[in-house]
């Protein structure tokens, strides 16, 4: 009597494999107040490893506050970006992805909020990279603070 059962064989090709090669992240609180109208760095992770076929996954989680003094419309909008490289084009950065969130209020208070984020890096060059996580801010909120963030780099082998 064969046994058929025992001749599988798992050809790793045949599965589209993703092999996590390197992971950083940061954390931090208190981290600004108020959020500037310049875009302003509030985070930065080192990648290494990185082989231009690999796919780069960043994600940042950011709580932030709006505190209105009245009982009228308040707002902020936040714009997060991640650059690779350096922070701006002229300064030869790589803008990855951008992020916009708007918290608005119509009391007094503090409102929190979080804004979570995920994009990819791919085409990179070959080596380590830093990326940088900014902030800025637009609105007519008179108080406003991001209170913690936490950012994270995976670079991850995609073996196809």
């Amino acid at each position: 009597m064969s046994d058929h059962h025992h001749h599988h064989e798992h050809n790793n090709h045949e599965h589209n494999e993703r092999l996590l090669k390197y992971y950083q992240f940061t954390e931090s609180s208190n981290v600004l107040s108020p959020i500037p109208a310049a875009e302003t760095q509030i985070a930065q992770i080192h990648l290494k490893k990185i082989r231009s076929n690999d796919r780069v996954q960043l994600k940042a989680t950011i709580e932030w506050n709006i505190k209105p003094t009245a009982a009228t419309f308040t707002f902020t909008t936040a714009t997060f970006s991640i650059w690779r490289d350096h922070i701006g084009v002229i300064n030869g950065g790589t803008l990855v992805c951008q992020y916009s969130d708007t918290n608005s209020a119509t009391a007094v208070g503090t409102f929190p909020i979080t804004t979570t984020f995920v994009c990819t890096d791919t085409n990179v060059p070959n080596g380590a990279h830093n990326y940088f996580l900014t902030v800025f801010a637009v609105g007519n909120a008179p108080s406003n603070a991001i209170v913690q963030l936490h950012f994270d780099g995976s670079v991850i082998d995609e073996n196809e």
